[in-house]
């Protein structure tokens, strides 16, 4: 049982950030931008694990235009997680998120959660709980942002089956 639990660990490649965005896409628009955060080099904002987390928002002096946003995510194969109900969850933080909330979005096929981060100076975990369809081809586990002047930073990307 343990071994089987085992196989079907999660395969999020670095779900930590502790190799900046490797194995994460982007997808943007022009002004917002995702860029790797490390707590050595910033002390008020650590990493709410290891020592490097990311951060996403807008990087401009005026306001986000209307529709403005960008997503962070990473697609993983589906195939061993058909039938089963998974739980995606993530550290994130959202200081002064000045008009729009940040989201953590899991897609399976037809299937979808989606859970908002409000604004926060703290780290806290946000999870959704997707069943996967038999049929679901890829999970796509997306952070996004929209319409804001502020940024939101995730850490610690954590994927488990829970049946």
């Amino acid at each position: 049982m343990i071994l089987a639990a085992l196989a079907l660990a999660a395969q999020l490649a670095n779900p930590g950030f502790e190799r900046g965005l490797d194995g994460w896409q982007v997808e943007a628009h022009r002004g917002i931008r995702a860029y790797p955060a490390d707590n050595r080099h910033d002390v008020v904002r650590q990493s709410a694990e290891g020592e490097a987390y990311v951060t996403m928002g807008w990087r401009a002096r005026s306001a986000a235009p209307p529709g403005a946003g960008g997503r962070l995510f990473q697609r993983i194969d589906a195939r061993r997680y058909r039938g089963r109900t998974i739980r995606v969850s993530a550290q994130a933080r959202a200081p002064g998120f000045a008009h729009r909330n940040g989201s953590l979005i899991v897609s399976a096929g037809a299937a979808n959660a989606r859970a908002l981060i409000a604004a926060s100076e703290h780290w806290r975990r946000h999870g959704v709980t997707v069943r996967v369809p038999r049929d679901a081809r890829t999970i796509e586990i997306a952070f996004q942002v929209e319409g804001t002047q502020a940024e939101l930073a995730v850490d610690d990307v954590r994927l488990r089956i829970l049946r």
